[in-house]
């Protein structure tokens, strides 16, 4: 008693441990029970009974065979149901009725809603569970229409009471929606081309393609809408009853989250096979069918044939094992008596395939066939005495026969017409007559006689001769289901050589006399003489071609080099040239960062810069770049690099290209150092032209200062000051002061040249730039006119946008010069925003460029000035400013336009920069 009454304390006390384990391991299953609700909801579950409306909507939610909810929704609600106790009334009807139901309150769930701001004025949602993907769906043959954007002035189908009606006609208000009544009418709007396309979500028209086969149609993504969410919907005077929705929802697991969703939407557990690839329809097809009916030959062995206990066994049995469970779905073999019995069931659709089965014309009527998946060889069986029979031709007038309904009796018929081919029920039959005497032999496989000599005709008769056809045997599927013949041509295509070696095995063991035929054991060794022959020729030409590839490699102009495991293994003369090594053991077995300095030009390590460039192109396959090189004696030079992944004797190397480019650089450090002073001499001629604009521009309000001042004095002197006057005589004094020390500040930020990046207001940079040009304007007789825009902000380089602004307006002042009407000289620049760039436009009204010269406006040095008046850098200057500098892009085209009722043409700058 003590040691019972000790042992079960221990095992008290151990209690705790075991409950705190069962947490651990089972988390889900714990934490899926729980719900936690408050007595005043238990008391109204307790008292009421909950009617919940579902539609027809497989597989969202719908009533199944036995009048009960199903679907995804439908699992979803189940287990809310089972966790929180609720009861409930389950009440079918379509989509448009159950919602004006719920709204006149007769039902007090909805499972299946889109969240709205309208329906959030009459019901409640819970959080959202699950989203459906929506698409639009139109006839196969329509390749116009890609998006919802293409159907605008288009018919629209989409169902009554759908929740994205209310976004469709606010985004496009230009499609014509059409409502329909449910997913048929829909589906048959499009197919009698009453509507352009149908709105219905993507998984809910799958199902039904694929439930009722229909053809012509396809689905377009839509990618102007989110996937919508699915919710429980409850009604709005009943909060206790939306808390225990929402509590019996949140207690649903991920794991049981996922568990419903691949149920319904994926096939569970699909054998994992590379070679199989099923499409989305291929899958909810398979997901969808749950039964393949096969009909099957009843007495064709070791093939296939029904035991006495009614089971499919053969070798198509241990095939469609395999099919089966690759599909994980069930196959159904369906009972018949005969061959031709079998053939009768396809023709009549009562199956949907033949099991095993060679394609004929006449079978290609009612069934598509796979590719073959056996391949036998068909012989002929006589009685023992009759000789080997090497030419099957031999046998010409003697009676032969064949099972009835064989694919071979139309062709052996048509190619031995002298052979008396007679149709048997079955294959014992056959070999029955032969065994009597009454038919000379039986044509058929070498598998099925094989397999009935060891069980019924053994030491009776035996294989005598074989023809020069196959039994080519693949599956027949009925052809007006072509989803199914891919599904199971895809698995005929993975089926593994030791698997079909293995089911031959298990099955098949007899061997055919044949004789010796010396003839072919000549023809065999010729073969073999010609097939040495060819090996030593073709090993004299790989060696030649050797030598070639040695030599081109060798004295190849440009560096030539193998690298492997980031190594050099060989390389050419003209590398050694380069680095000046005397031979090429002197870099095998290095790294390139020990043939380069330290660092290369943009400041990393020779070393980690090698690595990424090799990284690069292994992932790319090639890699070109710029690399600097060290030679034997310190110096340094440029190389282009081209490295290039290949495969050499079963290892994987980069083949490296290298071309010194030191001239190249060189020349171009001379070109960037010329381009550099002509910049500043045309920055400096810029400048000269402003210093001048700026002295016409101050002489009017220094004389203004310069007559208020002596007017002042003068006033003193003769006694008539008038101190009232005074302040109005000083303002005018300080407001033209203050308009030259504007000049001076504006002219002192453009020279002072720096080059800084910030974000500066472009209508206020184009300000100051038209006051730097103001003398040039009022000289030069030039009305320019403005539409800037207020809050455009750049993160640019603000001194050389100006600079950029007064080499284009120098080009218009120019040619605008040489035009008669003086006082008819225009130039306009508008600025505005467009997404996320900003838009400057300058254009006159000078009559353009010529076509012939107004693309290389651009271009370095052009100009169509006298070489005293230009140096065709300004437009250059401009176009790498705007371009390399700010990361903008720069045009210029000629346009027509009306400005005051009159028709201008003239030259238009487009500048586009990136907005900040």
């Amino acid at each position: 008693m003590l040691g019972y009454n000790n042992n079960m304390k221990n095992k008290i006390n151990k209690l705790p441990i075991y409950i705190l384990l069962c947490l651990m391991i089972f988390p889900n299953i714990v934490l899926a029970q729980s719900v936690n609700l408050t007595q005043e909801e238990k008391e109204f579950i307790k008292k009421s009974t909950i009617k919940v409306g579902v539609e027809q909507w497989n597989p969202i939610v719908f009533l199944n065979d036995k009048k009960e909810i199903d679907g995804i929704c439908g699992d979803f609600v189940k287990l809310i149901i089972k966790r929180t106790g609720l009861k409930v009334d389950i009440v079918g009807g379509e989509w448009d009725q159950l919602l004006d139901d719920f709204k006149n309150k007769k039902l007090d769930i909805l499972p299946d809603v889109y969240s709205t701001e309208k329906r959030k004025k009459f019901g409640l949602f819970s959080d959202p569970y699950f989203k459906i993907k929506d698409a639009l769906h139109l006839k196969d043959t329509n390749n116009n229409i890609h998006s919802l954007k293409d159907l605008e002035g288009k018919r629209l189908a989409i169902q009554k009471g759908n929740g994205n009606i209310d976004k469709i006609q606010e985004k496009f208000p230009k499609i014509k929606l059409v409502f329909t009544k449910d997913l048929d009418n829909s589906i048959n709007y499009v197919l009698n081309n009453k509507v352009d396309a149908f709105y219905a979500g993507q998984i809910y028209v799958y199902t039904k393609i694929n439930n009722e086969l229909i053809k012509g149609l396809k689905s377009v993504q839509i990618t102007s809408f989110k996937a919508p969410s699915i919710h429980l919907f409850s009604k709005l005077n009943e909060p206790l009853l939306a808390s225990v929705l929402q509590k019996g929802l949140k207690s649903i697991t991920s794991q049981e989250r996922s568990d419903i969703l691949r149920k319904w939407i994926y096939v569970k557990n699909i054998k994992k096979n590379n070679n199989i690839k099923f499409s989305e329809k291929e899958i909810l097809y398979l997901k969808n069918k749950k039964v393949i009916s096969m009909c099957i030959d009843p007495n064709w062995m070791p093939f296939e044939k029904f035991d006495e206990n009614g089971k499919h066994v053969g070798m198509t049995a241990d095939y469609f094992k395999i099919f089966s469970n690759t599909l994980q779905v069930d196959i159904k073999p369906i009972q018949t008596k005969t061959w031709d019995e079998t053939i009768q069931f396809a023709k009549s659709r009562k199956c949907d395939i033949l099991s095993l089965a060679m394609e004929t014309p006449k079978r290609k009527e009612y069934f598509d066939f796979t590719t073959p998946y056996l391949k036998i060889a068909l012989v002929i069986a006589t009685k023992l005495d009759v000789p080997f029979i090497n030419d099957i031709k031999s046998i010409s007038g003697k009676k032969v026969c064949i099972s009835k309904g064989y694919a071979f009796v139309e062709i052996l018929k048509t190619k031995y017409p002298n052979i008396n081919i007679v149709e048997v029920e079955n294959i014992i039959e056959g070999l029955d007559k032969v065994s009597k005497g009454e038919l000379f032999g039986y044509v058929g496989t070498l598998a099925s006689i094989g397999h009935k000599f060891q069980t019924q005709f053994n030491g009776e008769l035996k294989i005598a001769g074989k023809f020069d056809e196959n039994w080519e045997l693949g599956i027949g599927v009925r052809n007006d289901d072509k989803v199914l013949f891919d599904i199971l041509q895809k698995v005929v295509n993975s089926l593994e050589t030791k698997q079909q070696q293995k089911i031959l095995n298990d099955w098949i063991s007899i061997k055919y006399e044949k004789g010796i035929d010396y003839s072919l054991v000549w023809q065999i060794l010729i073969i073999m003489f010609i097939i040495i022959l060819f090996f030593i020729y073709r090993q004299n030409i790989i060696r030649n071609q050797k030598r070639i590839f040695e030599t081109l490699f060798n004295d190849a102009p440009d560096g030539l080099s193998i690298m492997k495991d980031n190594k050099f293994i060989d390389c050419n003369k003209a590398i050694l040239k380069m680095l000046k090594f005397d031979i090429k053991e002197d870099m095998l077995d290095m790294h390139p960062s020990k043939l380069s300095p330290k660092f290369q030009p943009d400041g990393q390590l020779s070393f980690d810069k090698a690595n990424k460039m090799i990284q690069i192109t292994i992932d790319a396959g090639s890699n070109n770049f710029e690399w600097v090189h060290l030679k034997t004696n310190g110096d340094e030079f440029w190389v282009d690099i081209t490295l290039t992944t290949m495969v050499l004797n079963n290892e994987d190397i980069i083949y490296i290209v290298w071309k010194d480019i030191s001239e190249k650089k060189e020349l171009e450090k001379d070109l960037i150092k010329k381009e550099e002073q002509l910049f500043k001499a045309e920055k400096m001629a810029s400048m000269g032209e402003m210093i001048g604009n700026i002295a016409h521009q101050w002489r009017q309000p220094l004389s203004v200062i310069s007559t208020a001042s002596t007017g002042v004095i003068m006033q003193k002197k003769l006694n008539i000051f008038d101190e009232s006057k005074l302040i109005n005589t000083c303002t005018i004094i300080n407001d033209n002061a203050q308009y030259l020390s504007k000049t001076i500040d504006d002219f002192k930020n453009f020279i002072k040249g720096d080059r800084i990046k910030k974000i500066f207001s472009l209508k206020d940079n184009i300000n100051s730039f038209l006051h730097l040009i103001d003398g040039s304007i009022k000289s030069h007789d030039i009305n320019v006119i403005l539409d800037l825009s207020d809050d455009i902000k750049i993160d640019g380089y603000e001194n050389e946008l100006i600079q950029c602004f007064i080499n284009i307006f120098n080009n218009a002042k120019d040619i605008l010069e040489e035009m008669e009407d003086e006082d008819n000289r225009l130039i306009f620049i508008y600025t505005f925003k467009e997404e996320n760039k900003v838009i400057i436009k300058i254009k006159d009204n000078a009559g353009g460029i010529s076509q012939d010269i107004i693309s290389k406006v651009f271009e370095p040095y052009f100009t169509t000035k006298h070489k005293s008046q230009g140096t065709g850098l300004g437009l250059h200057m401009t176009y790498n400013l705007i371009v390399d500098g700010m990361g903008g892009i720069i045009e210029v085209n000629n346009v027509s336009y009306e400005y005051d009722g009159k028709n201008y043409v003239g030259a238009e700058f487009t500048i586009t920069l990136p907005l900040n």
